[in-house]
């Protein structure tokens, strides 16, 4: 069977850290059981992607060879309704200065005057060169940009915070409830339902409001 043991000795006899010009790691085990092999120093993400191609080519199929990247999530307001996943997607990778497929496009919701906001995903630095312009311009709109603060460490089983899927010890598993609205039978992005939290509601609070809102 697999063993990181065993593929972190294969890895050590067939690739040369001084060769790529890396100095300096670090070794940790993720809460799920994964090996993160952190890449230190001047250049590290340019240097981390080098590594996880070396590590992909060494390892062939008997290990999945990711790069996390921490993320930064932006709100879009004042976005027109002809506008594209991809032109917004273009549009935000161009002023964050990174690549159109590290960029994630929620589905757009209607404002009150008639414009539509979204969401985006993307590499926390270029998330927060985008937050910097403040304003930037998707068609003919210039959208206004927000950037949203980091979330809390959230259990994808029972939707509470504080722990995640791994170590979660609830009775309740949420898994199949729309993260909307709390019902069963379609998810997030195709729900038209009144807002619900349903961790609010479950603790009888107010819950006319989507999971992780300010106060929830």
């Amino acid at each position: 069977g697999f063993s990181y043991a065993d593929a972190m000795r294969k890895a050590k006899d067939n690739i040369s850290l001084q060769d790529m010009g890396i100095k300096n790691t670090r070794i940790r085990r993720s809460l799920g059981g994964a090996l993160f092999i952190e890449v230190l120093g001047p250049n590290g993400d340019e240097l981390a992607e080098k590594l996880k191609s070396e590590l992909t080519k060494v390892l062939g199929e008997t290990a999945s060879v990711t790069r996390p990247v921490r993320q930064g999530e932006l709100r879009i307001v004042g976005v027109d309704e002809s506008a594209t996943f991809d032109e917004m997607a273009a549009a935000v990778a161009s002023a964050g200065g990174c690549k159109e497929n590290e960029v994630t496009i929620s589905p757009m919701r209607p404002m009150y005057n008639g414009l539509y906001m979204t969401w985006a995903k993307l590499p926390l630095a270029a998330a927060t060169r985008v937050a910097n312009r403040r304003r930037i311009k998707i068609g003919w709109v210039n959208a206004r940009i927000e950037f949203l603060d980091a979330k809390p460490m959230q259990c994808w089983r029972c939707w509470e915070f504080g722990h995640v899927q791994a170590n979660c010890r609830s009775n309740i598993d949420r898994r199949g409830l729309c993260f909307r609205c709390g019902q069963t039978g379609h998810v997030a992005k195709d729900c038209s339902a009144q807002l619900k939290c349903a961790l609010c509601s479950a603790a009888g609070r107010d819950a006319q409001h989507r999971i992780g809102a300010m106060g929830c």
